[in-house]
């Protein structure tokens, strides 16, 4: 349920991000204005964050078992939807990137990203979809994971492996294939803080579960640092801990 909560509060973030890049772009092209560092910013980190939310999009999908159970929009509309999205986006990235001309910059940008926009408008299970419908924001799910020690734990786990898919699927690429490496230095000293906040409250779970260090404690630990590893132990053993024991 954490990341089905960071998976909706980040489309948030992904639409107010596209909303702005259009809108720079457009203005851009009109008036025929000089692509700055900040709109070249916004192109690189729109379609970084477009990244992050299908990568968890696609950690919610191979954690569910119960996948062929849902409705037709959530088993095929939704997910084709949002790849080709993220496609569409990661193309027009990379053909401005290797625009000449500012104007050429911003109507590639333009095109794409709008294009990139409408399909993902379209795919989002809006309130009001005749499609399928979810709440705008799934606060009250996330309240009851920060008021309690191990629901904290199990956030600081999804965090950092989260930040661990981002960095081994989208930044170390970026850094060796691209020659990019601003993504990395970025979320490598998050990663790293989220993997020493990680690692001190698997430790003080431990002391106040009294789990075996050769049973569980080394599991818990070693799974920081295995892609997908948090979330395993976080759906067969964290999440079997009882919250009201430990707050």
């Amino acid at each position: 349920m954490i990341l089905l909560s960071l998976h909706s509060g980040l489309r948030w973030l992904v639409l107010v991000t596209l909303f702005i890049t259009i809108g720079r772009a457009a203005r851009g092209y009109v008036t025929n204005a000089i692509f700055t560092p900040p709109d070249n910013a916004l192109r690189h980190w729109t379609a970084t964050l477009a990244h992050i939310q299908l990568v968890i999009g696609m950690t919610l999908y191979l954690r569910n078992p119960l996948l062929l159970k849902y409705s037709l929009f959530f088993r095929v509309i939704h997910i084709a939807c949002m790849f080709s999205a993220v496609i569409v986006l990661t193309i027009g990235s990379a053909m401005a990137k290797r625009k000449t001309t500012p104007r050429e910059k911003f109507r590639t940008i333009l095109i794409w990203y709008t294009i990139s926009l409408l399909i993902i408008l379209t795919a989002i299970p809006w309130p009001f979809s005749p499609l399928a419908s979810r709440p705008l924001l799934r606060t009250l799910v996330m309240k009851k994971y920060i008021v309690t020690t191990i629901g904290r734990f199990r956030l600081i786990g999804f965090l950092e492996g989260l930040s661990l898919l981002v960095l081994l699927l989208i930044a170390v690429p970026a850094k060796y294939i691209y020659h990019n490496p601003s993504l990395v230095r970025t979320l490598g000293p998050i990663h790293g803080m989220l993997f020493l906040l990680f690692v001190f409250n698997a430790l003080r779970t431990g002391v106040e579960q009294r789990w075996k260090f050769s049973t569980t404690t080394w599991k818990v630990l070693l799974a920081c640092i295995i892609p997908f590893g948090t979330f395993y132990i976080d759906r067969h053993i964290l999440s079997k801990l009882d919250p009201a024991a430990t707050r």
